[in-house]
């Protein structure tokens, strides 16, 4: 539309950084997803914030992309879908978080010497 990209698509089996497509500010649809599943290497969908997208196809992993998609308020459709319900539906696939979980415990070593004028055991 009058010089401004509003579609762009592309196959992410090779693909690891869409940081370019944020010089497209008028981008409404967007594909970028591997050719199978599983075979696309793009993990960080974080360069799509700000972009006024109603459109998107991409291979999404919820407690990954959740957050990033949730913040385009513009979207309408993921993945063929009403993005609403898809993203609803995607959190409720995510596991409760165990409120119960305590890092493990680390053991702390130091050096131990002799106190001067004594010989090590």
């Amino acid at each position: 539309k009058a010089g401004v990209v509003t579609s762009l698509a592309f196959l992410t089996d090779k693909v690891t950084d869409i940081s370019p497509v944020r010089a497209l500010s008028g981008l409404q649809t967007l594909s970028c997803a591997g050719s199978d599943a599983g075979k696309g290497v793009l993990n960080d969908l974080s360069p799509l914030k700000g972009l006024p997208l109603e459109t998107l196809r991409c291979d999404f992993v919820p407690n990954r992309d959740g957050e990033i998609l949730r913040s385009i308020p513009t979207l309408r459709t993921i993945n063929g879908q009403d993005a609403q319900e898809f993203l609803k539906s995607a959190s409720a696939t995510l596991p409760p978080l165990d409120l119960a979980w305590q890092p493990p415990q680390v053991p702390v070593f130091s050096r131990w010497t002799s106190p001067p004028g004594t010989k090590p055991n």
